[in-house]
């Protein structure tokens, strides 16, 4: 111990100097894992953020489409999204576009503005008759600025193409559903009319009058029963 104490004071300025290079890295370590910490913390605020946002954002979105009731119907659909719902939902054709009146295109209105749109709620628009549209020259693709404000007055714009090109060549085998509904009904109505135009012969009997047939069936069974036991002894 007291050589080591002795080699302390021999040494003394050395040891100072030691003490004070791992007092500054210990410092600089500190601030560093303070520095890095901090760089963490505001990421993952920022990305809370955008999370929240993202939960109660509109999303929307222009698209063509099959009409799910009329085959071959070719719909113009604007359909949000997003996890919010959307307000002043406004739609301008920037490019194409040329050729509806000569396809007769059927489009919503350009100047029209769409108060509301709910979450997962869409605006459906017939466009023309996929035949039609497909049928050589086939509509030209054209652009949709869509424009929209958030419920909080934020405010978005997208560009989408609409293609209908892309449907040319489809099939589909079957029937939806909803058709074969409406075809069965149509074929229990047929029926039903034809029943009532053959005029089939229809007995109404009343309870009182069916106790009396039913008694009197019930007389002559008891009758033919009694004379069958009396040939029975008489042979």
């Amino acid at each position: 111990m007291d050589d080591l104490m002795a080699w302390l004071v021999a040494h003394q300025a050395a040891v100072i100097a030691l003490a004070t290079v791992v007092t500054a890295i210990t410092s600089f370590v500190i601030a560093v894992t303070t520095i890095v910490y901090a760089w963490h913390t505001r990421n993952l605020a920022i990305e809370n953020t955008r999370l929240r946002k993202a939960g109660t954002d509109p999303q929307v979105v222009a698209y063509a489409t099959i009409d799910p009731l009329v085959f071959s119907a070719i719909n113009f659909v604007i359909a949000n999204i997003g996890k919010g719902p959307a307000r002043n939902v406004r739609f301008e054709i920037i490019a194409g576009g040329a050729d509806f009146e000569s396809k007769q295109v059927r489009m919503p209105h350009a100047a029209v503005t769409f108060k509301f749109l709910p979450q997962d709620d869409k605006i459906s628009q017939f466009m023309g008759m996929g035949w039609s549209l497909i049928e050589p020259p086939v509509l030209a693709p054209f652009e949709v600025d869509l424009s929209y404000e958030s419920i909080d007055g934020e405010k978005y714009s997208d560009r989408f193409s609409i293609d209908i090109s892309q449907f040319n060549g489809l099939v589909r085998l079957g029937e939806p559903p909803d058709e074969q509904i409406a075809k069965a009904v149509k074929e229990i109505a047929e029926e039903v009319k034809r029943w009532r135009s053959s005029r089939l012969p229809v007995e109404v009997i009343t309870t009182r009058e069916r106790q009396k047939r039913d008694a009197e069936a019930r007389r002559e069974f008891e009758e033919r029963v009694v004379r069958k036991g009396s040939a029975l002894t008489n042979d």
